[in-house]
């Protein structure tokens, strides 16, 4: 598991507002990036904190390729992924 920020190379680069993404670097989520999550999150709510993790605004993500946008969730996942089961204790 990564302890720093990951970068995902973009596989449909693009330009928005006048600047070119290649790529999005996003910081581990913190609790108050997730607080929100319920028990089965969205992608829009991946969306979401991949945003508040990456400090691009949320319409950047409105604009991208949706394979993009699905491996951008699929990070936010994983950051969660070793995280225990909402509503579970140990």
């Amino acid at each position: 598991m990564s302890k720093g920020p990951i970068k995902y190379s973009l596989r449909h680069p693009f330009t928005w507002d006048e600047k070119e993404y290649t790529e999005i670097e996003m910081q581990r989520p913190k609790g108050k990036h997730i607080k929100k999550l319920g028990a089965d999150p969205r992608l829009e709510d991946l969306l979401d904190v991949a945003s508040k993790c990456s400090g691009i605004v949320p319409k950047v993500f409105d604009e991208m390729d949706a394979e993009d946008c699905l491996g951008i969730g699929g990070v936010i996942g994983d950051f969660l992924a070793s995280g225990q089961e909402i509503g579970k204790t140990s």
